[in-house]
């Protein structure tokens, strides 16, 4: 006896055959690119650097200016800080004959420059900018560092007031958001996206 397949009522459909399956395939997501984020960011890090450079200029200028008694007695009364003009012309010999004016000011100016141009190629939608801007952002913690350690070792800098604790503390709020902003880009798929999409659009534009 001979079984014949059409009276078994066997039929392969094409997908069944070449064995792909036959039902929907899953949908495949895309993430949207969103240039408002690397431009915000970058326009933030630019206001950044901005203050960071006046912060390195401000000790360039501190190294060759001497100012007189008065402005040094009416600077004291201001910041309240219990020190003599004396004492204060002698910390801020020691500052300028140890260099740490020139080297503060000279690395501040240096993460400056670099936070500013990684900031302008966020921007611009440039893909290394968080990193160039982060680049700067390190260098300015460094920079912070080297300040404080070294003003400690002379005995504490030109004043020790609460003036300069809340300078101190608002470098170093600025410093942190300096650093973390880079790694949102980075750690932001949008953002992310945004600055593939524009290193793709290149070759066309």
């Amino acid at each position: 006896m001979s079984l014949n397949v059409d009276d078994l009522n066997i039929r392969l459909n094409d997908s069944e055959i070449s064995g792909s399956p036959s039902g929907p395939k899953p949908p495949v997501y895309s993430v949207r690119p969103n240039p408002s984020i690397p431009i915000t960011i970058g326009i933030l890090m630019l206001l950044g650097s901005l203050v960071v450079s006046i912060i390195g200029g401000t000790y360039i200028i501190g190294h060759y200016t001497n100012p007189s008694d008065a402005e040094i007695e009416q600077s004291l009364k201001l910041s309240g800080t219990d020190m003599t003009v004396e004492e204060y012309k002698q910390a801020q010999a020691e500052l300028v004959d140890s260099g740490l004016l020139i080297v503060s000011g000279a690395t501040n100016l240096i993460a400056a420059f670099t936070m500013m141009f990684g900031s302008i190629m966020l921007i611009l939608k440039k893909e290394r900018g968080p990193k160039i801007a982060l680049i700067g952002a390190l260098v300015w913690f460094i920079s912070q560092l080297i300040t404080e350690i070294w003003s400690s070792i002379l005995g504490g800098g030109v004043a020790v007031d609460k003036v300069e604790l809340i300078a101190t503390a608002f470098c170093l709020i600025c410093n942190l958001t300096c650093m973390g902003l880079p790694f949102f880009v980075t750690m932001n798929p949008a953002a992310v996206a945004a600055l593939q999409s524009s290193k793709t659009e290149e070759p066309n534009s």
